[in-house]
């Protein structure tokens, strides 16, 4: 099983079990934003950014002492890089997804509305393309996140985040290697890919609502 299936069934296991647990509280915040960074090349040393723009995915966090969880977070970008027409006609596709773990800390009073928060997160950036047979790659992610929190009501609420990912990615490493293509197209410049992203999210509380 891939590590990011391995994540994924834990983040639909959190979804569904917190809420039934007794004195745990879950939000659910699925979210739209803005990625930018990350570096590829080709064969020939040229030298690609990964296009910007927009990414969405879902966070799901665990409140064990209303200033203390965990947040498990999804996020998908699919980009394009303009490469030679004998390669493939049309831009290239490329696809990262990140899968990540990790502690988030509330600061604050714990009855304020608006709270910021924190999260130290560890997981995978997996890379992948819809070019026909173009292989996949899973490479270990860092991320930090700073954002805030804003609840007008007691079930609903909104969040910003702005977080950095940190992939180690071994320079020159190839990928989207395809037999139907009869070429690796791509790889990674540096050792270290990163990107950043700012998101706007809706939180949903789920399970036994605690005082903030």
């Amino acid at each position: 099983m891939r590590p990011f299936h391995v994540l994924l069934s834990t983040l639909l296991a959190a979804i569904v079990a917190v809420p039934a647990a007794a004195q745990v509280q879950a939000e659910f915040a699925p979210f739209v934003g803005y990625r930018f960074g990350g570096e590829l090349r080709d064969n020939s040393g040229r030298v690609f950014d990964l296009d910007a723009g927009v990414s969405f995915g879902g966070l799901v966090n665990l409140d064990l002492r209303r200033e203390l969880g965990v947040e498990f977070l999804w996020s998908h970008q699919s980009s394009e890089i303009a490469l030679q027409p004998l390669i493939q006609p049309g831009p290239f596709d490329v696809n990262v997804d990140q899968w990540m773990v990790g502690p988030w800390k509330a600061f604050g009073r714990p009855a304020a509305r608006l709270r910021p928060v924190a999260s130290f997160l560890l997981g995978i950036s997996h890379f992948s393309t819809n070019v026909q047979e173009g292989e996949s790659r899973d490479r270990f992610a860092l991320g930090l996140g700073l954002g805030a929190k804003v609840f007008p009501g007691r079930r609903v609420g909104f969040r910003i985040d702005g977080r950095g990912v940190f992939t180690f990615t071994d320079a020159e490493t190839r990928v989207f290697c395809s037999s139907t293509l009869n070429a690796c197209p791509l790889q990674f410049e540096d050792d270290l890919l990163w990107q950043g992203e700012v998101s706007a999210a809706v939180v949903v509380v789920l399970g036994p609502l605690r005082r903030r």
